[in-house]
């Protein structure tokens, strides 16, 4: 029969050692205020005779300019492509696949990740994978660069991969690789604008 030690035979044989925090990987930075001499730092004052702006009025609107249509892209409508018999590429449009989605005041959010699974499921391909492949800053200011990528099965063969913009977490980095995979599909004619 094994005989284990108390705790008390233990903590009378081990040594007593400092706290450690395990975990933490930042790199000291010293802030020295004593270098900066804030009694000798001065403000500038601005004034508007240093400078000859001259402003005239615009008579006439240029010709060549058109004026950009930006949207946010949580306002830009959310599709869904479904394979069918009868036609190649079926297209559904709006909300309708989002039946599991939280609800907010009436209105229905869905990530952009999970509308890429759904598209693919729709369509009989694949899930995406998302890999997390870059990650940069000091451990409080983390950016993560996600990489999507996915095979799309129409026949083409084609393997799509799609780099998300630096963001501070992981959900928020595969959700912008995923808006990249959604708007490359729109490009390429995978799915239809809404048309309105």
């Amino acid at each position: 029969m094994l005989h284990s030690e108390s705790l008390e035979e233990v903590l009378k044989s081990s040594s007593k050692m400092e706290a450690k925090l395990i975990g933490y990987d930042e790199k000291p930075i010293d802030v020295a205020f004593d270098s900066f001499e804030f009694e000798k730092l001065k403000m500038q004052e601005h004034s508007n005779s240093d400078c000859n702006r001259k402003i005239q009025p615009m008579k006439m609107k240029p010709k060549n300019v058109c004026s950009p249509c930006i949207k946010p892209v949580s306002d830009l409508p959310q599709f869904q492509i479904k394979a069918s018999e009868q036609q190649p590429h079926e297209i559904v449009q709006g909300n309708s696949f989002d039946s599991g989605s939280q609800t907010t005041g009436g209105v229905q959010k869905v990530s952009t990740k999970a509308r890429m699974y759904e598209i693919c499921a729709a369509n009989y391909w694949k899930p995406p994978s998302f890999e997390c492949c870059k990650e940069e800053g000091p451990s409080h200011l983390k950016l993560f660069t996600v990489k999507l990528t996915m095979k799309i099965e129409d026949g083409s063969g084609l393997l799509l991969e799609c780099y998300g913009y630096p963001k501070s977490t992981k959900k928020a980095a595969a959700d912008s690789a995923a808006e990249g995979a959604i708007a490359y599909l729109k490009q390429e004619g995978y799915f239809l604008p809404n048309s309105e």
